[in-house]
């Protein structure tokens, strides 16, 4: 039995603009060092300058980053550790105490996702091989505001694989693709 096309679709060209954007766009996107993910608006600026020049490394905000799977985002409780009592005279610390007063996390966005098939465990890389956050991260001591974008598209699959070759670590297919 043969299909049955309508006439139409025998006649009329083929929608060539759509295709031509869909392959456009991306290319544009990598030309530009865009990835295309529109920055997050975070509840608040935070300085992780300001916090390095306090002498505060990023395993007291992200404290479990040398002990499981997931570096994790900061939570409230940490934060009152230092700032019970107000430390400056920023607006940013006045939303903190806000949150803290209400008793709720504060709503930060997530913003380095890796691909659903791509396994990283900072608890292999932080604290079994005790590498700097910088190396992944870059100087985040100069940064002054909250990410609002990932600051790791620039680890791709080869930029890995050079570390662990460097490393002399394994470069099983298995021990980052689940």
């Amino acid at each position: 039995m043969r299909c049955a096309r309508s006439a139409t679709s025998r006649s009329s060209p083929p929608d060539l603009g759509g295709r031509f954007a869909l392959l456009l766009c991306p290319l544009l996107g990598l030309l530009s060092g865009c990835s295309g993910d529109a920055p997050v608006q975070q509840p608040f600026e935070f300085s992780h300058k300001r916090h390095f020049e306090a002498e505060i490394d990023c395993l007291t905000c992200h404290e479990k980053a040398a002990d499981e799977p997931h570096a994790t985002l900061p939570v409230i409780r940490g934060c009152m550790k230092c700032h019970k009592e107000k430390q400056g005279k920023t607006p940013e610390e006045d939303v903190l105490l806000q949150y803290a007063g209400r008793k709720e996390e504060v709503p930060w966005v997530q913003v380095n996702n890796l691909p659903g098939h791509v396994y990283f465990s900072h608890r292999a890389h932080v604290g079994f091989a005790e590498m700097e956050c910088s190396t992944c991260h870059g100087e985040m001591k100069k940064v002054e505001h909250a990410l609002t974008r990932s600051n790791v598209e620039h680890l791709t699959m080869r930029a890995c694989i050079n570390c662990h070759q460097e490393k002399s670590v394994t470069n099983d297919c298995v021990t980052c693709h689940k």
